[in-house]
Formats: C-alpha cells, structure tokens, sequence
C-alpha cells in the first residue's frame, strides 16, 4: 500500500554537521540516536518525506488524504562522558 511504502522511507534527522537516519513503523515504538555533537550545535533537525496520497481507511467518493510521519514525544538528552 502506498502508506506502507511511505513508512519505509528513511527520514534523515541532523545536529551540527552529523546526520543519521531513522526509519518509523506502523506501531507507536521508541527510538534512540546518539549523537556526539563536537560543534556544539543547540538545533535538531527532522526533514520527513513529502507525505503520500493514498485512499487507504478513507470514505468512499472522498479525495485521497495525504500521510505523513506521526511523532508522540521527542526527548533530547545530555549523556555526560
């Protein structure tokens, strides 16, 4: 289905200068990137996918909604070390 096609694209997620990549399920879960952030940088960026049109759940004659990425919560830490 094109949702499940738009969860499996990967999401690049960027402090400072070090990018990672996160790739988000079905289900609600949690998880964890480390970064080490020699630049000292203070901005966190998330750059999702453009959302996907899909008809999936959607009432019959109604035009096709667009899904994007769902967050709960995001937690930035400071691990000392």
């Amino acid at each position: 289905s094109e949702a499940a096609v738009a969860l499996s694209r990967p999401i690049p997620v960027r402090v400072g200068n070090e990018e990672q990549t996160l790739v988000l399920g079905h289900d609600v879960s949690t998880i964890t990137l480390h970064f080490n952030n020699p630049t000292d940088a203070n901005t966190l960026v998330i750059a999702p996918p453009a959302p996907v049109s899909t008809n999936e759940g959607n009432i019959l004659g109604h035009s096709p909604r667009k899904l994007g990425i769902g967050m709960v919560e995001i937690k930035v830490v400071n691990v000392e070390g």
